[in-house]
This record gives structure tokens, sequence and C-alpha cells, in this order.
């Protein structure tokens, strides 16, 4: 989960402001020049710590040509999911502030200027950087049931029939960080925040409905009791991968991107190593 590839924030030693200080987002930020290849990375911090505990017990009854099984299954899954695009921060230099300038539009002219002399200068034409993080310590719940009978009817017949009932509850931030989690209000463009009480703690909802029949049969005919025949069919469940949980923290307020675009008239606002990006605060 943790990808620190660095012993230092650098960032903050070269003077980049408006970039993420949280330890597992350290590393060499982006920096690109027109016409040279460019050094380090904007960085996309990914991975998960997974915990999985479970409690599982089944039982088997054989009476006559009955064979009963039934089970309960239960596990508690904890991890740590983090997703952090581009915290280290990017910066491009396009020679747009040692270029000439055209004298009836006062842009800056193609192909004059160099990009290293505006990267000596602090002027980037583009600027990308994130603060905070959205890791965030993720819970759920899972509960499995099944009742299946194998009857063996005669010695050419059995027949196979059960029924499975899963719970798996939808995956929720610890209480301690139910505030790295939102929601979206499409009709206001507002966000909505599940520790105001303005939306539920998790990307989906919880399904009760997870009924699971099964039936089948075997037949072996003593006319050809060298053949078996076999069919089966039944409802199954797929539990999802949990990639998505991570679209409900990767924004504001834990976790906010930037990007800033400069057209080169006129000084910037913004110098690189003294003030590169917005200095924005993050809740703790």
């Amino acid at each position: 989960g943790r990808q620190v590839t660095v012993d230092k924030d650098l960032a903050k030693e070269i003077g980049i402001t408006g970039v993420s200080t949280a330890q597992l987002n350290w590393g060499v930020p982006g920096v690109s020049w027109q016409g040279y290849s460019g050094i380090g990375s904007n960085g996309l911090t990914q991975g998960n710590v997974l915990h999985n505990y479970q409690l599982t017990d089944n039982l088997t009854w054989i009476k006559g040509g009955h064979t009963i099984k039934t089970g309960y299954d239960i596990r508690q899954t904890r991890f740590l999911l983090d997703s952090d695009n581009g915290p280290r921060g990017s910066f491009t230099f396009n020679a747009s502030y040692t270029a000439s300038l055209n004298a009836a539009t006062g842009n800056p002219v193609a192909n004059t200027g160099n990009g290293v002399a505006d990267f000596l200068l602090g002027y980037p034409t583009n600027m990308s950087g994130a603060v905070g993080t959205s890791a965030t310590h993720f819970q759920f719940m899972t509960h499995n049931l099944f009742i299946q009978d194998d009857w063996k009817i005669n010695r050419e017949f059995t027949l196979n029939y059960g029924l499975r009932y899963e719970n798996v509850g939808p995956p929720t931030p610890i209480k301690q960080e139910l505030n790295h989690v939102y929601g979206w209000d499409w009709n206001s463009g507002k966000q909505l925040f599940p520790s105001l009480g303005q939306v539920r703690d998790s990307i989906i909802s919880r399904d009760n409905k997870g009924f699971a029949p099964r039936l089948g049969f075997a037949y072996n005919p003593h006319w050809a009791n060298t053949w078996t025949i076999r069919a089966g069919s039944g409802v199954y469940f797929d539990q999802t991968q949990m990639n998505e949980t991570q679209f409900i923290t990767n924004g504001p307020p834990i976790f906010t991107q930037q990007n800033i675009n400069l057209t080169g008239r006129g000084l910037p606002e913004y110098q690189f190593g003294v003030n590169t990006l917005p200095v924005v605060t993050v809740p703790p």
C-alpha cells in the first residue's frame, strides 16, 4: 500500500507549494521543458492493505437416501484504500515567457524563446498538483448461509437441491474517518457528506435479497452403467472488487486537485520554487 520512494519531502525542500505533504506521496515532482526530456513524475499513489477475518461451521446429516448439508460463514473485511492522483505536482515550461511577443496581440510567438530559460526564471505555463490524501480505512461484514440435500431416489437417479443466502454489506469508512467520503447532488451541484447526515456512507446500499436456489441431478441408467448424465442450474453472486470505493474519497475536502494554465502574457502570479501552486487547507 505505501509507495515511498524518497526519505524526505522534496517538494517542501525546493519550495513547491500546493502539493501533498503526506509521506506516502513524497517523490520527485514532474518537470518538463518544451523540446527537452522531462524529469520526475506527478505521482500516482495507489494500493491497499487487506485483512479478512472468517468463522465457518458446517454440519452434515445422513438419513436414508438423504445427505443434508448446512453451514454458516461470517466474515469481516477491513482494508486501507489509497488512490492519490498527481500528488507531487506537474510543471510544464513552454518557452512562453522568453519568447518574442506579437506586437498586435501581445501573445508569445511560436518557435521563439526557450523552455529551459523559462524554467530558470521560474515561470511555468501549466501547473497541476494535489493536496491531502484519499487514504481511508473501510470495513464490511459478509454473512453466508446454505442448506442442500443430495437425495438418492434410487440406484440410478440422484436429485440435488438447495438454497444459499448471501448478505454482503457495502464497504463503509470507520467512524473516525466518516468525513473522508462524500456524495453529489446533481441538482444543486453541491457535495453531500454522511458526517452531516446528508447522504449514506457507502457507494451502494445494502442488498438483502441474496437468495440463490440450486437444482441439479445425476442419472446413471442401468442400460448404460458406464455413463452418467448430469445437469444443474442455480443463481450465483459475485463480490465487488472494491475498486469503485475509491471514487467516494478521491476528492475534496480531504484530497483536492488543482490545475492552472497560464497564457504567457505578462508575468505570472505564481513562480516555481516560491509560490508554485495556491496553498489549500485540508481538514485534519
